[in-house]
């Protein structure tokens, strides 16, 4: 499965994606995320036929808290036993490098074969200083530019073999002031607008909000894939943890 070609195909002939969200475990192991591809290589034959098993997505340090980088879990999972006929959708962040940075470590996932990215500004470093020399939306514009730069050295007739990143974005409906969610709404349609292939929502447990979305979007004329945030309760910490997290 190709994610990226799938953000670019028309509404109507799109199937159901499913996009598994893993990091690794304690100490930067990667054997969770290896044993989920076993099993997924193991089961996939009994999946749903409406549903499509379309990619594995690694943050990029998520929560603040240093790990390996999307880019070191590719390398790694590549050199292993590979990713089960599994797209892989990186995530990129602008807080700790600036835009030179981001350059050379993008120009390392294309090397690696990577395709498709959510580009998001990040979150502040649980420990250090953050860069955030870019937002979403310049680092949106920079992916686009280095897009641009690809198309621009191919020789002609060869554009179909050229490497392109399709980006994807983040927005978050969950919002319950009229200051904050228009900003989202704002942002997102920005964001689409400088070239974001579709949004994936934060995480949230509010189904008309999702609804607002959705309205909100057609009223823009925005014709973008929204992928939804869906949190699995896989051990007994998880709930405790999203009731602490949730709770007044």
């Amino acid at each position: 499965f190709n994610l990226g070609r799938f953000l670019d195909r028309e509404a109507g002939a799109r199937p159901f994606p499913v996009v598994a969200e893993l990091v690794p475990g304690p100490g930067h192991d990667l054997r969770p995320i290896e044993r989920f591809l076993e099993d997924y290589e193991r089961g996939k034959s009994s999946l749903p036929d409406a549903f499509r098993r379309a990619a594995v997505a690694l943050p990029q340090s998520p929560g603040g808290v240093a790990s390996l980088s999307p880019a070191d879990i590719v390398a790694a999972v590549d050199a292993g036993r590979g990713w089960a006929g599994l797209d892989i959708l990186a995530h990129i962040s602008a807080k700790d490098h600036n835009a030179e940075a981001l350059r050379a470590y993008l120009a390392g996932l294309e090397r690696l074969g990577v395709e498709s990215l959510l580009a998001v500004t990040g979150d502040q470093p649980a420990a250090g200083r953050g860069v955030f020399e870019l937002d979403s939306i310049g680092l949106i514009r920079l992916i686009q530019d280095i897009n641009a730069d690809s198309f621009q050295r191919a020789a002609p007739g060869g554009y179909d073999a050229v490497h392109e990143f399709r980006v994807l974005a983040a927005v978050s409906p969950f919002k319950y002031t009229e200051a904050s969610v228009r900003q989202q709404y704002l942002k997102a349609a920005k964001k689409v607008r400088t070239g974001a292939r579709g949004l994936t929502t934060q995480l949230g447990w509010d189904w008309r909000k999702s609804r607002e979305l959705f309205r909100v979007l057609a009223d823009e004329g925005l014709d973008v894939p929204v992928f939804g945030n869906v949190f699995v309760l896989s051990t007994a910490t998880n709930p405790a943890f999203s009731i602490r997290e949730t709770s007044p």
